[in-house]
């Protein structure tokens, strides 16, 4: 079943309205998620026409990729639906997977909980991980339970806690919003003469420069402990939201010999910039190259008139053994709002199975 342009159109509006729409829910990531091997599928299912009599939900896959089978749906109408989400589906082996919806669903109808199983049946998932956005009731959770097997989630992939900055008002306004020693630091790059370079097409992004970026990623994960991607994951990444002109790559230059000494990632999607991707240099610290990087990615979307800036991920305020720690304390110089979201959970369909996957590894 193929979508129509109107339809995405009326179904990108749609996630743009909702109060709790964020990228996470737009067509543009599941076709970033398609070009990752263990995951290449996304649907997009809605209930019908809020003026249709409830029944089934619409179930609907992007061109070239159909419909799961055996579901016999109407001809949907992407966009007119009282609740929606996008469901994407992660390869386990022996051909199973299970289904993730991040910060989905927006709206709540059962007859959407009712299809993800079908679909579940269809892709042998073992089970869906649901990590609802701002606007979840946790009532709706209870409701859920009466039905479906609920179980607590070890942990979301987006993160429950997160800084949110308000650029709605000048430059001024926001840099007093700031700690002292983020504004302090972002004249010192300045001072000292970083060079930043915005790149909002991949294609336009040095060879080079990009390969000198992943390079700082792979000693900003061994310094800080974290995983990264294949090389590849970023490009694609900044290839197709860059299509749509909804992310960028800023680089900072060291004044003398001009190499990358740090990178962002940033995306733009309804009212809010996201800081998704950062790396910098150990050894230039002293040139506070990522506080100038944040300052450039602030101003771009002011640029283009959203609202907010989101860190993307905190340490919560309570964990002070947090593998974020860290950088959490870089995030929260530049001030702004600790938001929480309401904790993950799985909607469990095959029992045995997703016990064996909750088992501890040794």
């Amino acid at each position: 079943m193929n979508v129509s342009h109107f339809e995405e159109l009326n179904y990108e509006k749609t996630v743009k309205r909702h109060p709790a729409g964020t990228l996470f829910q737009s067509l543009a990531f599941g076709e970033f998620q398609k070009t990752i091997p263990y995951r290449s599928k996304f649907w997009v299912l809605e209930t019908k026409e809020k003026d249709a009599p409830f029944g089934r939900s619409n179930a609907v896959g992007r061109p070239s990729l159909g419909t799961a089978s055996g579901l016999s749906l109407p001809t949907p109408r992407l966009g007119l639906g009282e609740a929606s989400c996008l469901v994407i589906k992660i390869k386990l082996p022996l051909g199973f997977s299970w289904l993730w919806v991040p910060f989905g669903p927006l709206g709540f109808k059962e007859e959407i909980f009712e299809d993800l199983k079908r679909l579940a049946a269809e892709e042998k998932a073992i089970f869906a991980r649901i990590e609802p956005p701002a606007s979840w009731n946790q009532s709706w959770t209870s409701e859920l339970k009466k039905n479906f097997k609920i179980c607590n989630a070890p942990h979301r992939f987006t993160p429950e806690h997160t800084l949110v900055l308000n650029i709605e008002g000048s430059e001024e306004e926001i840099l007093a919003q700031m700690k002292p020693k983020g504004r302090y630091n972002i004249g010192v790059a300045v001072r000292k003469g970083v060079h930043v370079r915005m790149f909002k097409k991949f294609e336009d992004v040095p060879q080079k420069d990009f390969d000198e970026f992943y390079e700082i990623l792979k000693t900003t994960a061994a310094r800080d402990e974290f995983g990264i991607h294949p090389c590849s994951f970023y490009e694609n990444f900044l290839k197709t939201l860059g299509q749509e002109n909804m992310s960028a790559l800023f680089l900072a230059y060291e004044p003398e010999t001009k190499k990358v000494t740090a990178g962002l990632i940033a995306t733009f999607y309804k009212d809010t910039a996201i800081y998704y991707y950062g790396a910098s240099s150990g050894a230039d610290r002293n040139l506070m190259a990522p506080y100038l990087l944040q300052w450039e990615a602030i101003l771009e979307a002011k640029k283009r008139d959203l609202k907010f800036y989101d860190f993307l991920g905190i340490a919560p305020a309570d964990d002070s053994n947090h593998p974020w720690k860290g950088v959490t304390e870089f995030k929260k110089k530049f001030g702004g709002k600790e938001i929480k979201y309401p904790p993950a959970f799985d909607i469990v369909y095959k029992k045995t199975l997703y016990g064996l996957l909750r088992l501890p590894r040794r």
